[in-house]
């Protein structure tokens, strides 16, 4: 879970060189939203994975767009990054009048019984944790290296005034990045939600996590952040 928050931390740092202290936000509102629909409106666990992950995109993505692209343009740093910071507290308003102030858990996404191993008992969902992580930090990798989308991006982070001379749409690859970033910090708060509980306030610890792992690992490379994330949880 550190590991994937400190990916989008770094994601949105070296798109935009906004330090986006709503980043955990979007950790908390996705394992909600998927408490929601999972366990509350009683949907298949796969489709509300995928309802919650689409509207934490979707919310990224509108943040982005009337908020966020305007104020990286117009304000200077300091000014942006308050401003992601009044959206961690925005989202904490909303999520205690949705939610309320008690905590929840997750049901684990293959029962609760654990796995033993060599004596070792594992809880159920550390596979699902571990095996999602891979999944998303080789796809990442796969689209920014190997993709128009994922070049553009890069080029973004390296330059944006080269990056719009050669005919990339800044404003649109910075919207996407929010929007993966959000969608990348649902996933983790959705892995990690049978684990650990969850509630309005959560969101601010997850933050401070992924910045101190992108310190860690440096937001420079593709892996630092994932490195420093791993080594924080150890």
């Amino acid at each position: 879970a550190f590991a994937l928050i400190a990916l989008g931390f770094a994601l949105i740092h070296r798109v935009t060189g906004m330090l986006n202290l709503a980043q955990g936000a979007f950790v908390v509102v996705g394992a909600l939203l998927l408490y929601t629909f999972h366990q509350v409106l009683l949907w298949p666990l796969a489709l509300s994975f995928l309802a919650s992950l689409l509207i934490t995109v979707i919310v990224g993505a509108l943040l982005a767009q009337f908020i966020l692209e305007p104020a990286l343009r117009k304000l200077p740093p300091g000014g942006s990054i308050m401003i992601t910071a009044g959206l961690l507290t925005l989202f904490e308003g909303i999520t205690l009048l949705a939610w309320g102030s008690q905590p929840y858990q997750l049901d684990p996404f293959s029962g609760s019984r654990p796995y033993e191993f060599f004596g070792l008992l594992f809880p159920t969902q550390a596979p699902w944790d571990a095996g999602a992580t891979v999944v998303i930090v080789v796809a990442m990798w796969y689209v920014l290296q190997k993709t128009r989308f994922g070049m553009a991006l890069r080029a973004c982070s390296e330059n944006h005034a080269a990056a719009a001379l050669m005919g990339i749409n800044v404003r649109r690859m910075t919207i996407a990045a929010f929007a993966v970033a959000a969608g990348i910090g649902a996933i983790a708060g959705m892995l990690v939600g049978p684990i650990l509980s969850l509630q309005f306030n959560g969101g601010g610890a997850f933050s401070t996590s992924g910045f101190i792992a992108v310190t860690i690992g440096g937001a420079a490379s593709f892996f630092g952040p994932i490195v420093g994330g791993l080594t924080l949880g150890l």
